[in-house]
């Protein structure tokens, strides 16, 4: 194949395309656990609904001088949670069904197995949060991204007309969009 201008969106694969250049940036892979839970009964939701929990994991609420109090009681009140990465997001689907996550666990590789544990902790903190009566699990699924501590984009132009890009902040479904306009724009015309 020939190309005027390549980019380069390797997900969570750091070992094909320019694995020397990505391992230089220090990258890890989050992976994560989500649920679609389906209540009894219609439930208005319209807009995301996130816990204290996500106060505590987000820079923007975290950062605050306000937030220490309460990560400080959730770093006692909810160990087992923060130990999995665990923050609630619950957003209504078209359908009616509820998508629920998520846990973040870090390390050199996708964990290949989702943690029974880690699902009970979600479904838990969306039990406190909302009364939502009767439901159930229609399904269950793990995910995996790339991840920096420092970064929540890392882009590369290792040749002319080139470029590595991969969202590393966990992101990407909210921030993609804008990356690729951003990349496309470095080529130039």
């Amino acid at each position: 194949m020939r190309a005027g201008a390549v980019i380069v969106c390797p997900g969570h694969d750091r070992s094909t395309l320019y694995a020397d250049r990505i391992a230089a940036a220090d990258l890890s892979i989050c992976t994560l656990q989500m649920l679609r839970v389906r209540p009894a009964r219609p439930v208005a939701l319209d807009a995301a609904v996130m816990s204290d929990l996500s106060l505590g994991r987000y820079d923007g609420f975290a950062d605050l001088p306000e937030a220490a109090a309460l990560k400080a009681r959730l770093a006692v009140e909810e160990k087992a949670a923060l130990a999995a990465g665990v923050h609630l997001i619950v957003v209504r689907s078209a359908d009616g069904s509820l998508v629920v996550g998520d846990s973040h666990v870090y390390g050199e590789a996708p964990a290949p197995f989702a943690s029974e544990k880690f699902d009970a902790l979600i479904l838990a903190e969306m039990d406190r949060v909302l009364d939502l009566g009767p439901w159930s699990v229609a399904e269950r699924w793990t995910g995996s991204y790339v991840a920096s501590q420092s970064e929540v984009v890392w882009t590369d132009a290792p040749e002319q007309n080139v470029r590595i890009a991969m969202v590393t902040g966990g992101t990407g479904a909210s921030t993609g969009f804008a990356l690729g306009e951003e990349v496309v724009a470095s080529l130039g015309s």
